[in-house]
This record gives C-alpha cells, sequence and structure tokens, in this order.
C-alpha cells in the first residue's frame, strides 16, 4: 500500500502514470471482442499451409523428434550430440505442442504442430500490446496498439515461422509491461515486479543472452537517464538530483528476491549444461561473444541495415514511423511523453544494440518491433481518431497524392518481382491491386472525414494479404531446391533412412532430414569442433587433418557409408590424398551459380555397388 508521502510525490511527479479512464462512448466488449477476432485471422489462419519450414526452422523440429525417441529433454540432441547452443524452451514448446495435437506421430513433427508455438506466442503479444498501451495511454490507444500489433508484417510472419524467436518476443513484451505496472503505474504492486523477472527468465530461456541486452539495457537507461530527464524538462527537478532520486528508489524494482528468481528460472539450465556438456563454455564464447564481435565471418553487414527492414516490418502503418520516433520531441504528445520516453527507449536502445552487432539476421530485430508498434499508436490514434488539424481542401490533396503514390510503388514493385522472380507475379498481381483498392478506398474514406472506416480499410487490406499470399506462396515459392534434389539423389540410388550418412562440411542441412526421412549425422559435431577451433572463420590445420583421418576411417569400414561435402572441398580432399578409397556418387550443379564450389557432392566407397550419376542441373 501507498503512504502519504509517495501519494505527494507521484501527484507531482510527471513520470508518474494513474489509470486513465475510457472515453465517453466508447464500447470496451466490442472493441476487445474485433481485437480477438482481427488477432486470430492474422495469427492462425493459413498456418498449416504456406511455404516449406527453414532449415532452422527443422533443427527445432527434428530436436523434437530425437527428444521424443532418446527422452532427453533437459539437454536436448541434435545430430546425436548435445545441443546446448540456444536454451531448449523451443523445443519443450514445440513438444508439448506434439503431445497435445498429434500424440501419435511423434516421429514426424508436422509444420503445424511446429509453428503452433509462435502462433500462440503472437496472439499473445497483442494482448500484451494492448494491456500495455492501455496502461500508458487509456483504453482506446491501448486498443489501437493491439490492432496495430496484429496487422504489421512483422507479428503476422514470425507468428507462422517455427524459430522460438516469437516466444522470447512475447516474454520480452510481458517483462516490459510488467516493469510498467510495477514501478510506473498507481498504485506500484510487487506481485507485478515479481512477474517481471518471471517473464525476464523465460525470455532468457527461450533465446539467450539476446534478452539480456533488449530488456536489460534499455530499462537502465530509461531509470538513470531518461526519468532524470523528464523530469528536468518538465522543471520538476534537475537531472542531477533526479539522478540521485532513481539510485535511491533502486529498492522499488525489488532487486534482491528479482535478481534471485531470475537465477533460479534463468540460470539453472546453463549451470546444469555447463557441467553436464564437454566445451561448453568454449562454445557460447564462440556462439554468443564472436557472434556480436564478427568472428562468424568476414564481411559484416552496415550499421543501418535493420533501418529498413524496421519500416517493411511496420507495414502498412510505415509512413507514420518517422513522426512516431519523433513524438517524444513533439508538444502534441506531450501528455503521453511518460510512455512514449519508456518505449521509445526500448526501441532505440534495442536498434543500436542490435545493429552494433557484427552478425546481423532479419529475425534479431524482432524483439524489438513490439516497441515500434506501440509508439506507433499515439499516432495513430491521433490521425484517425482525433481532431483535424487541416483544412477538408488540404487533407484532399494528400489524400489523392497517397493513392496515386501507392499505384507508383504497387506499379514498381510489380515490375520489380516479374523481372527478378517471374514465378511469383501471379501471386503478387491480384493481392497488389487489392490491397490497392483497399488503401485507395481508406484513403477516398478519409479524406471524406469517416476516419474510422478508413481505419477499418486499412485493417482490412491486412487480412487481404494473410488470406491470399501465404497459402499461395507455398504452391509457388520454392526454398528447398537443393535440399529437395539431394533427397531425390539419395532415392535413386536407392539410400534408405536406415543407411548411415554423414555431412562432413559444418552440419548437416535440416532440410533434408525433415522432409526426406533421412537420418543423417555429422563427421564432427560441434562440440568436438569447439575443442580446436577459436572462432568460427578460421579453421586450423590440426582441424582439418583430423576430419580427414575420419574420413578414411569412415570409407574403410565394411558397412555403407556415403558422405556429403562441398565440391570444391571434395577436390582439395582428392588433392591431398589422390589414392582415397572413394568414389562419386552424384553431384548437385546449379544451386550456387556465384560459388559453384559450393555444390554439394555424394560420395561413398570404391566397393559400394553403384553407378555415378550426375543430378539435373538446378531449375
Amino acid at each position: 500500500m501507498n503512504t502519504m508521502a509517495d501519494q505527494e510525490i507521484t501527484a507531482s511527479d510527471p513520470v508518474a502514470c494513474t489509470p486513465f479512464l475510457l472515453h465517453a462512448g466508447e464500447q470496451k466488449g466490442l472493441g476487445l471482442i474485433l481485437l480477438a477476432v482481427f488477432a486470430l485471422a492474422t495469427c492462425f489462419m493459413g498456418l498449416a499451409g504456406g511455404p516449406p519450414m527453414g532449415d532452422h526452422e527443422c533443427i527445432n523440429a527434428l530436436q523434437v523428434r530425437e527428444a521424443f525417441q532418446t527422452e532427453k529433454w533437459l539437454i536436448p540432441l541434435s545430430e546425436g550430440a548435445e545441443w546446448i547452443r540456444k536454451p531448449p524452451m523451443g523445443t519443450w514448446l514445440i513438444g508439448l505442442s506434439s503431445l497435445l495435437l498429434d500424440p501419435a506421430n511423434r516421429q514426424q513433427i508436422s509444420e503445424f504442430v511446429a509453428r503452433l508455438p509462435s502462433a500462440v506466442a503472437g496472439f499473445l503479444t497483442v494482448w500484451v500490446m494492448y494491456w500495455l498501451g492501455r496502461l500508458m495511454w487509456g483504453y482506446r490507444v491501448g486498443l489501437i496498439a493491439g490492432f496495430i500489433s496484429a496487422g504489421t508484417v512483422g507479428l503476422i510472419f514470425y507468428s507462422r515461422n517455427a524459430l522460438v524467436d516469437m516466444t522470447m518476443t512475447f516474454f520480452v513484451c510481458l517483462a516490459y509491461a510488467c516493469f510498467w505496472r510495477g514501478v510506473m503505474h498507481e498504485p506500484r504492486s510487487k506481485r507485478f515486479m515479481a512477474l517481471f523477472y518471471v517473464a525476464f527468465a523465460a525470455a532468457w530461456m527461450s533465446k539467450a543472452p539476446l534478452p539480456g541486452a533488449i530488456i536489460g539495457l534499455p530499462l537502465a537507461v530509461f531509470w538513470f537517464i531518461m526519468v532524470p530527464a523528464l523530469r528536468a524538462a518538465d522543471g520538476s527537478a534537475g537531472f542531477l538530483t533526479s539522478f540521485i532520486r532513481q539510485c535511491k528508489d533502486l529498492g522499488r524494482l525489488w532487486l534482491i528476491p528479482g535478481i534471485v528468481l531470475f537465477i533460479v528460472l534463468g540460470l539453472s539450465w546453463w549451470v546444469y549444461a555447463y557441467f553436464k556438456v564437454p566445451n561448453a563454455l568454449e562454445l557460447w564464447e564462440t556462439e554468443f561473444f564472436d557472434r556480436y564481435v564478427g568472428g562468424l565471418r568476414p564481411k559484416s553487414k552496415p550499421f543501418w541495415y535493420y533501418l529498413p527492414l524496421i519500416l517493411g516490418m511496420c507495414a502498412p502503418y510505415m509512413l507514420s514511423v518517422p513522426e512516431s520516433v519523433g513524438a517524444l520531441f513533439m508538444k502534441r504528445y506531450q501528455a503521453q511523453r511518460p510512455g512514449i520516453a519508456f518505449v521509445w527507449t526500448w526501441a532505440v536502445v534495442g536498434t543500436v544494440f542490435v545493429s552494433s552487432s557484427q552478425f546481423k539476421q532479419p529475425h534479431y530485430l524482432i524483439s524489438v518491433l513490439p516497441a515500434y508498434w506501440l509508439l506507433l499508436a499515439p499516432v495513430v490514434e491521433r490521425l484517425f481518431f482525433g481532431p483535424t488539424l487541416v483544412s477538408k481542401r488540404a487533407m484532399e490533396a494528400a489524400c489523392n497524392m497517397l493513392v496515386i503514390g501507392l499505384l507508383l510503388g504497387v506499379s514498381g514493385a510489380g515490375i520489380f518481382v516479374f523481372r527478378e522472380y517471374p514465378a511469383y507475379i501471379l501471386i503478387y498481381l491480384p493481392v497488389a491491386l487489392g490491397t490497392w483498392l483497399l488503401w485507395a478506398y481508406a484513403c477516398r474514406a478519409y479524406a471524406r472525414e469517416r476516419r474510422i472506416l478508413a481505419f477499418g480499410f486499412l485493417q482490412a487490406s491486412v487480412l487481404v494479404i494473410v488470406c491470399f499470399i501465404w497459402p499461395t506462396i507455398g504452391l509457388v515459392i520454392t526454398t528447398n531446391a537443393e535440399a529437395d534434389a539431394l533427397a531425390a539423389g539419395f532415392k535413386a540410388h536407392s539410400v534408405t533412412p536406415s543407411d548411415r550418412i554423414i555431412w562432413v562440411d559444418n552440419r548437416p542441412d535440416a532440410k533434408v532430414g525433415y522432409y526426406s526421412g533421412l537420418r543423417i549425422g555429422r563427421l564432427m559435431n560441434e562440440m568436438e569442433i569447439t575443442a580446436y577451433r577459436e572462432n568460427r572463420t578460421d579453421v586450423p590445420d590440426d582441424l582439418k587433418w583430423e576430419m580427414v583421418s575420419r574420413i578414411e576411417e569412415e570409407l574403410n569400414q565394411p558397412e555403407p557409408v556415403y558422405m556429403i561435402m562441398d565440391i570444391e572441398n571434395y577436390e582439395m580432399l582428392l588433392a591431398a590424398i589422390p589414392r582415397l578409397p572413394a568414389r562419386e556418387l552424384f553431384r548437385l550443379t546449379g544451386f550456387n551459380p556465384r560459388k559453384p564450389g559450393a555444390d554439394l557432392l555424394v560420395f561413398t566407397q570404391k566397393s559400394v555397388a553403384t553407378r555415378p550419376v550426375e543430378s539435373d542441373p538446378a531449375p
């Protein structure tokens, strides 16, 4: 319970927030029902269809299949070796999905089963966005935050992806919401601070160590820099005075019991894995530290790599992203500034961190995107539900220009698709036309001051994309061409799942094992390789000769063994050992036109009775 002193401080504190009331005439129940229906559609519609799963998605599904076979769930196996690159939250959730939906078929985890945890996480993320938006800015803005989150390209795509990133994002969002409710909202609550540490630990168990930077760093900046800056800007206290006050108020964060709770829930598995798996610390150093500083690849993507992705992942609201990022400094959003500062810090600090990493991937951004979706909510609320600030003639002119600009953009994108990806044009044309028509109707309704209807048309365009693009894309787009060709090559030579298949270079392409049912092992597992390597870019000579020795040992076995290797590396192997007892079985050509040496070749013992056959080139 708050003391009288706390209440007096809150009354004059520009950072503290009290609950918002409903605006007159708002229908709470109807809005929540519409949000639920919309989120169900954007997160679950077509989940069983769409394009095939990618390599990393298939890794998760295969780990679950192997866990059911071996009953090893604490440290799952991948190709027969312990997998500790990431914590097992993703494996556990897909396993639970399989037990609930398809308990009789544990040998083949379906795409629907593998992707369901991400869809559930996406749906729950929408509701956390609604809750946090409502806590900071009231019911209407919270509802808009929910609709924006459910309708963005980022959430729609990653809710249909079997990676664990959407699950991590849900727990990151929940941690931020509980932190705000626990210490920034009245009445303050230790219960929600306890939930904050639980959510933080769950995010950590989903994909550590990224949540440490996405949650910990922005909250530290907000607490020690943004809060004093807000008070200084308001004139209620100087920056230094407020900074000292924030240091004294650290007890409100429930630090000691919270850290204990986080250690128990979030770090216990890591301690167990450290003592259970040899070379665990060396692997984590390579996987996490080297990944950040550039030890995984010699050339890094530019610092601004994520900026266009932010705009794309915020579609169809990307035109409002600049204003939403600048809203913190605009007078028109002064009443909403504390909440804006909170999510602005999450967005900016999180983006700077992932941008500073030398290893960049689109899905690394997903846990930062909800901050941008929340920043959009006050802007969209002003544009579609607030007072009109320009004349009707100016509004009509702007809307007409926007319709023309969108048509030019859609046409230009169509030309690009036709030139670069002609097979996709039959998908693009009807979807682009339908989406543009809905956007045009939205602009027309907006110009006539029917802005709620315009917002509805904008949301309807999202449903068009969900209904048509995702189910159809799987019928046209082929993402597993090389994996399919490899599986077909094995089938043509009567290689069965019971035969021994070894992937020599790096780790196996999980798509081959998932879709063909073949059991593909590694010449050396990652724990053995870690003992030789200091980073992921340099391959020491002693590791190369150890691999050569193992290849010779396998080829001298009496049982047939089939080995997959890059063509370039195979030719180097033959040059080093001209009398290698191997014969080429088949090779795949044309799948890597920029680097032909990276195409795959399959070889076996000379004693295996089969004839070498070269596959058809890639289409």
